[in-house]
């Protein structure tokens, strides 16, 4: 648990410098901490990789997410299923409940986008907007559609694969290493199983450059999989294997230890 007093606000990281024996994280507001590692999880703009990999930003995938939240009550009885992905040509739509007491509806619907020229994370939509990108598709959906309200726009950006997630005493995890697109809904789990191993790494393994290589062999085959997946979009589109992503156990998952070559080959590409 984390304990009252030990998290700081107001901190915005401009720098990480190396020391002998520790490293060094440093503040805009002129504020400097030593620590043993630090663990980057600072998202898809995380300053932390900026240190270990580069400073390029993330890339814009040309299209953007439609994305509204309302209560079920607002479909006025119009029943619909669980959860239903619907695919078009070049777009596609997934309204699902978010309770197990059906009570709120979630809807994301994808479609392309020349190009993102807002620095905010997302802008307002409009139901008009969201039904007209999908006006060909089913008369189930539009019903739902039609129900919909606070529509809100966000740009999708990822990266390329990059298998060098940590530098010294620096780690990356989650979208800080391995942003996802959001066609698997992986992006937050893939971040809690990287946590998970690389806490069981650090417990079992005294140095932290060993831990960290340990975790990289570990997580890397995993989560290329799920990014290679999400790019193509094909999760779930035909008859699907899903044991060996749902049924993953992080604290349990047996650990891969590193072959030095193959770590070394990752980390040129």
């Amino acid at each position: 648990a984390v304990t009252p007093g030990s998290i700081s606000f107001n901190h915005r990281l401009v720098a990480l410098e190396e020391l002998s024996g520790a490293i060094r994280l440093v503040f805009d507001n002129g504020v400097k901490v030593d620590a043993d590692i630090v663990i980057g999880a600072d998202g898809i703009n995380s300053k932390v990789r900026e240190f270990v990999v580069d400073a390029e930003p993330p890339r814009f995938v040309g299209a953007v997410a439609h994305r509204a939240i309302f209560p079920t009550q607002r479909l006025r009885g119009f029943k619909i299923p669980d959860c239903t992905k619907w695919w078009g040509r070049d777009r596609h739509i997934l309204p699902y409940f978010m309770t197990s007491r059906r009570d709120e509806i979630y809807v994301i619907g994808v479609v392309p986008a020349p190009k993102w020229e807002s620095d905010a994370p997302s802008v307002p939509g409009s139901r008009e907007e969201l039904i007209n990108c999908f006006a060909n598709f089913h008369n189930d959906l539009l019903r739902v559609l039609e129900a919909a309200e606070d529509v809100s726009v966000w740009p999708i950006f990822d990266r390329e694969r990059n298998d060098c997630w940590s530098r010294g005493r620096a780690v990356l995890l989650g979208d800080a290493c391995h942003p996802m697109r959001p066609f698997m809904a992986a992006g937050g789990a893939m971040a809690v199983e990287d946590a998970a191993i690389l806490t069981r790494c650090l417990a079992t393994i005294d140095a932290a450059a060993e831990a960290f290589r340990c975790y990289e062999a570990t997580r890397i085959p995993r989560v290329s999989e799920v990014q290679r997946i999400s790019i193509e979009n094909s999760w779930m589109r035909g008859p699907t294997d899903v044991d060996w992503f749902y049924r993953y156990d992080p604290c349990v998952a047996p650990l891969t230890q590193p072959n030095a070559t193959e770590m070394k080959r990752r980390r040129a590409q």
